[in-house]
């Protein structure tokens, strides 16, 4: 798992040196002067509180309002969740620059931002937009949350084996309990890696647990239960 981590790390800077040296390169990996990286190379974008440049987490984007052809984002920091945790899988998977800005315009744009947070699909639309494979859990759903812990959590497995991201709705009725966000309204984070039963969390509004690790059955157990909101994908999709 790390030493995946290192390489990538190694492959970004790479790129990012081979567009210093090349004009033409420079248009397919727009990597920013200030880019930084988390102790297993991931690059994480940050969703509240000022990130000066070239610390961690940072993006020019942040505190301003958007304006979109279908709704507008007048604070990231409240709503930005959605597209903010989609940025983080999409410039580690593509390993070029894709950041929040960029994508909270496009979620704009269409919709997948609805005023008040994102759509519970957006994950997965965004991920045709950009290229990138998905894959959701469509199975039946029991009643009983606990009935399928073992069938879902294999899933989750077997794709953050493979190396694949997850994004996930947790807060506010989950599937059992609230142990890790425990706190109303929904939420949108990433998770990515697996090491001894645990998986690793990448939370845009918790910069003090970036890359905290959590079994990956109580990260199951704190995702919002799909019959709350009679959701097809269980409020989970994989995306590589």
């Amino acid at each position: 798992m790390k030493i995946h981590m290192m390489t990538k790390k190694i492959v970004l800077s790479m790129l990012f040196s081979v567009s210093l040296c090349s004009k033409a390169y420079a248009l397919d990996t727009t990597l920013p002067t200030d880019w930084t990286y988390t102790d297993q190379g991931i690059v994480w974008y940050k969703q509240s509180s000022y990130n000066a440049p070239g610390t961690l987490g940072y993006w020019d984007g942040y505190g301003k309002s958007y304006y979109g052809r279908v709704v507008n984002m007048y604070s990231s920091t409240m709503s930005g969740c959605g597209p903010i945790s989609f940025a983080i899988i999409a410039t580690n998977v593509k390993q070029e620059m894709v950041t929040p800005k960029e994508v909270i315009q496009y979620y704009c744009d269409t919709g997948l931002y609805t005023g008040n947070g994102s759509t519970h699909d957006s994950g997965r639309k965004a991920a045709i937009h950009y290229g990138l494979s998905y894959d959701e859990l469509n199975t039946f759903t029991s009643f009983d949350r606990r009935l399928d812990r073992e069938r879902e959590v294999a899933w989750m497995r077997e794709h953050l084996e493979k190396g694949h991201w997850i994004q996930i709705l947790v807060k506010n009725q989950p599937n059992v309990r609230n142990s890790i966000w425990p706190y109303a309204g929904g939420h949108f984070v990433a998770i990515h890696g697996y090491q001894n039963g645990k998986t690793f969390v990448y939370d845009s509004s918790r910069p003090n647990e970036v890359e905290k690790a959590y079994s990956l059955g109580e990260v199951w157990e704190n995702i919002r239960n799909p019959h709350i909101d009679n959701c097809a994908n269980k409020h989970m999709v994989a995306i590589w």
